[in-house]
């Protein structure tokens, strides 16, 4: 079970390992968060260019994304 703290920035490497998406492959996980990401569903800092975006998750956005994208019970999370 992945703890997701509200106050912590999450890449999305790192969000990816967190399982939320689910797809078959790792590439396809983090493709699916990136595009999500683009297209605003969720709220994310880009820390560089907008031609080589970085982008940043807080937990908050994460949580608040996972409670509009899944059905309860769904998914396991430990809040803080």
């Amino acid at each position: 079970m992945k703890i997701i703290d509200p106050e912590q920035f999450y890449t999305p490497k790192e969000i990816e390992r967190f399982g939320i998406m689910s797809a078959g492959s790792v590439d396809t996980r983090r493709q699916m968060l990136l595009r999500h990401i683009r297209e605003g569903r969720i709220a994310a800092k880009n820390l560089a260019s907008e031609s080589k975006p970085r982008y940043v998750v807080q937990g908050k956005h994460l949580l608040d994304y996972m409670d509009r994208q899944t059905k309860p019970g769904q998914y396991r999370v430990k809040r803080i």
